[in-house]
């Protein structure tokens, strides 16, 4: 099946390369299917993996059991790129891709409350320094605009099936599907 390019294929490919190219996300690979001695084989084969600074292994807050998926974050894009191929390649056999959101945006959403989980009527009360955060957001006005959107990506996340391996944010407000807003 051959998909066809429209204009806003070549839009969104442009971004989903521009994530790739961020700053934050350069020189970082996210893979999935990895084993519980992943980072233990990762490490025994180091010499394969030139430039390696970081391995992210997130782990399930309920059973302490590792996730998964992982970070691995490289000095340059380049080592990333060859330890990428040779991940997917026949030896390892996983799947991956240059990472397109902050490594540490799991952990961020994670955090966040989900709102549809809750019995109605029970309203969940921050602690203490959360409340002075609120109070800060309260006084300017970008910032309570990000943390709406937080929240709102946070339930988005809650709300995905098991097995989800990807979610990919595109700016904007307006879709031929809808608004978002």
């Amino acid at each position: 099946v051959q998909r066809p390019v429209t204009e806003l294929t070549l839009d969104s490919n442009t971004l989903v390369n521009e994530l790739e190219q961020d700053s934050e996300n350069r020189g970082t690979i996210y893979l999935s299917g990895v084993s519980e001695t992943f980072k233990e084989h990762l490490l025994q084969q180091s010499n394969l993996f030139l430039g390696l600074e970081a391995v992210i292994l997130p782990k399930d807050l309920k059973s302490g059991k590792q996730k998964r998926y992982c970070f691995l974050k490289f000095k340059t894009f380049g080592s990333a790129q060859r330890a990428l191929d040779i991940l997917k390649g026949k030896d390892w056999k996983l799947k991956g891709r240059h990472a397109l959101t902050p490594r540490h945006l799991h952990a961020w959403l994670r955090g966040l409350p989900p709102e549809s989980r809750r019995p109605p009527g029970v309203r969940v009360i921050p602690p203490p320094s959360e409340q002075q955060a609120l109070q800060a957001l309260k006084m300017d006005h970008p910032k309570i605009a990000a943390w709406r959107w937080g929240r709102k990506i946070g339930k988005l996340y809650h709300s995905l099936g098991p097995g989800t391996l990807c979610l990919i944010l595109l700016p904007g407000t307006k879709s031929t599907h809808g608004s978002f807003s």
